[in-house]
């Protein structure tokens, strides 16, 4: 039996809607699927509308796709109808491309602007223009046009009625002409320059009141566009990252799939939904147990929070998975204790309940109430072993000399009878710090639990190991000190300052061992106290007149023994696993699956 509890998968199937119902009873049959009873989460898949909004939307994202955000992530589960999802999917992403075009429509005419002021700039560089001429330019006229072209270094435009003014050669790259004429030969002018390839330069205004600035200003310019251009560049980028879009995104593709998948499979357009969880490894099982009982539904797992897990059970971990529960259901990445309690438990309430009758009776009791008593069965187990710590101890009924002891009989050993659950309680305790080192690794913070809860655990037992090998100690020694410098590492904390409260953390987990060790005393205390009881009742019932003054006596003390005993030693071994063992490794905040039951027959 695995000592980590078994993850359940969140699981969506779609199925005819005229096979729900016998979908139903083979989840429920199989014993491994947990159905999600949220309402929101319950409807009828009507694939054609479907699928005409999920091609209104794919028309929608067609001229932007290569601003898509990538969709990599597996997708969530539906929180609403396939329908709506849809819908909503389209209304975030017309909303994204919205913005989108914004964005572009600003940047598309900032960068128009940065190429006139490049053209401008490259113009004003070259040592052939003359601040007259930019003068000229900027000038307002309302019965003349004029106009500064870029054109290429072997085309110029000619315009009969717009004499060239002024012809500068700008490099290898252009070729700036200046072109006045009549106002009415403005379209003219405009259609000739095309022609020749030649592109109009715009004169910012004001640039033809200071000449000599006029490149100065022109570079100021275009830092401010480009850093402009840059804050938009960020923001389309950030388009292509919006969580919004990529879920809906995500959204989409899943309902595309589930249409796909739907149409594939028969004609009938309707499909249920059923959500929950299950304990099969992969959607294939699932549509596996589907197909064996004549359904055709659709699997797919999904990721989902808050997963229950599905605790593993045996013949003889099941009785004690009652007691577990009392403190809660172990997280994914917890030990699941059950297996330990069914050693653990057997073995303290034996050594302190020991006697091979008061072990029958219980034996009995739990073996008669088996069917209608579910929670009694612990009384098996635990019988059986006050009935094998009985036969160490020589106890039957408290009748002395009646058989004789595989050990020693309590009251003849109590100092010894104390020091075996003393011994045992470390042992115990020091699986629960194993047990926590476990967990680390599985959450994979092993390294750092090995730096702390290592020394401390090689502390606890050589300190153990002390009291019958005194040079054990050295031992201890060297692990408190591994203890003060590998917890700053853990708590990632400056050793510097973390040193002198680290020696405070170790003094006090070495109170808390100390006390829990000291806790498990009471386990010898209470067997000492049972075989003194014991050895009592025949004493009592000796004193009453005649045999059956003596067996009703002693049938009547006995019945009290078993009785007050029994529940004492379980609520004694109950608080020492809860408190002694268990607060070293879990925390039991998980939820526990919870199978379909199949309909009554």
């Amino acid at each position: 039996m695995a000592l980590r509890p078994l993850a359940t998968q969140y699981f969506e199937i779609y199925t005819p809607r005229q096979d729900t119902v016998r979908a139903l009873l083979l989840l429920a049959d199989s014993g491994a699927v947990e159905l999600d009873s949220r309402p929101a989460l319950n409807f009828a898949l009507q694939t054609r509308p479907l699928a005409a909004l999920l091609k209104t939307f794919r028309d929608t994202i067609a001229p932007y796709r290569q601003y898509l955000p990538a969709v990599n992530a597996r997708a969530g589960a539906l929180v609403e109808a396939p329908e709506q999802t849809a819908a909503h999917a389209l209304e975030t992403i017309r909303q994204w491309a919205a913005g989108l075009d914004q964005a572009l429509e600003r940047r598309r005419a900032l960068a128009a602007e940065r190429e006139n002021l490049q053209l401008l700039d490259a113009y004003l560089g070259s040592a052939q223009h003359t601040a007259d001429t930019l003068r000229f330019l900027a000038q307002p006229a309302a019965l003349l046009h004029r106009g500064l072209y870029a054109c290429p270094p072997s085309r110029q435009p000619v315009v009969p009625n717009a004499p060239v003014v002024e012809t500068v050669h700008a490099g290898a790259q252009h070729r700036f002409v200046v072109l006045a004429g009549p106002a009415a030969s403005a379209a003219q002018i405009e259609q000739e320059a095309g022609a020749a390839h030649c592109k109009r330069v715009v004169i910012p205004p004001g640039l033809g009141e200071a000449p000599q600035r006029a490149r100065e200003r022109v570079a100021q310019s275009l830092r401010r566009i480009e850093a402009d251009i840059g804050r938009l560049d960020e923001t389309i980028a950030a388009a292509s990252n919006d969580p919004a879009a990529r879920r809906a995104l995500a959204d989409v593709a899943l309902l595309e799939w589930v249409v796909a998948q739907a149409g594939a499979q028969g004609e009938d357009e309707t499909r249920c939904r059923i959500t929950g969880w299950t304990r099969y490894p992969d959607p294939g099982a699932l549509e596996a147990l589907l197909r064996a009982g004549g359904v055709h539904g659709i699997v797919r797992f999904v990721a989902a929070a808050e997963a229950p897990v599905a605790l593993r059970d045996t013949v003889w971990t099941r009785p004690f998975r009652p007691l577990a529960a009392l403190y809660g259901t172990p997280g994914r990445n917890e030990v699941d204790p059950a297996l330990a309690l069914a050693i653990i438990v057997p073995l303290l309430f034996g050594y302190m309940f020991p006697d091979i009758g008061h072990g029958l009776i219980l034996l009995v009791c739990g073996a008669v109430g088996y069917r209608r008593w579910p929670a009694g069965r612990i009384l098996i187990p635990c019988g059986m072993s006050a009935m094998l710590f009985g036969l160490v101890f020589g106890e039957v009924f408290g009748l002395d000399g009646l058989i004789d002891p595989l050990w020693v009989r309590p009251l003849d050993a109590p100092l010894e009878i104390l020091l075996v659950p003393l011994l045992g309680g470390a042992a115990l305790i020091a699986l629960g710090m194993v047990f926590s080192i476990i967990e680390a690794q599985w959450r994979g913070e092993g390294l750092a639990a090995l730096l702390s809860e290592g020394p401390l655990l090689v502390l606890y037992l050589s300190a153990i190991a002390a009291w019958f090998y005194p040079w054990c100690a050295f031992g201890a020694l060297l692990a408190a000190i591994g203890f003060a410098f590998g917890v700053p590492i853990r708590r990632r904390i400056d050793p510097a300052f973390a040193i002198a409260p680290a020696w405070g953390w170790l003094l006090e987990n070495v109170y808390q061992l100390a006390m829990n060790t000291l806790s498990f005393v009471r386990v010898g205390a209470f067997a000492l106290a049972h075989a003194a009881i014991s050895s009592a009742i025949p004493l009592v019932a000796a004193s009453a007149p005649g045999r059956p003054g003596f067996w009703a006596l002693f049938v009547i003390g006995h019945g009290l023994a078993v009785a007050l005993e029994a529940l004492v030693v379980f609520v004694q071994t109950t608080r020492l696993v809860f408190f002694e063992f268990f607060t070293r490794f879990l925390r039991a905040q998980a939820r526990p699956f919870r199978p379909l039951q199949p309909p009554p027959h």
